[in-house]
């Protein structure tokens, strides 16, 4: 469980990209990635712009365990064509099982 919900910070990549590629060894049509271009998905959030012109304001929270970075949600401000935004999870990335022994969720505002 959770100790702790923080932003994402350079150093929580490296395990992130971990807990992603085990996350998804079952989930058709997924491949793993690499440190760098696993980075790269979450850069916008580390501060360096992609261009997107859909989403703002995206942040990355990482949920910090007793041994480090455990699980993250990429957030942003999705914006539609009539002008409208609504909040949007971009990547949900937790360890497999970790839905089952979930208790509580978190809101961070």
């Amino acid at each position: 469980m959770a100790d702790q919900i923080v932003e994402l910070q350079p150093d929580h990549v490296s395990k992130l990209c971990q807990v992603y590629n085990e996350g998804i060894v079952r989930v058709p049509h997924c491949y793993p990635v690499g440190e760098g271009r696993f980075k790269a998905a979450l850069d916008p959030a580390l501060g360096v712009a992609r261009g997107s012109d859909r989403l703002d304001n995206e942040r990355v929270f990482v949920a910090m365990g007793g041994s480090g970075p455990a699980a993250s949600a990429h957030t942003a401000d999705l914006k539609w064509k009539d002008g409208s935004v609504d909040g949007a999870i971009r990547f949900l990335i937790y360890p497999p099982g970790i839905e089952r022994r979930v208790k509580h969720c978190w809101i961070v505002q």
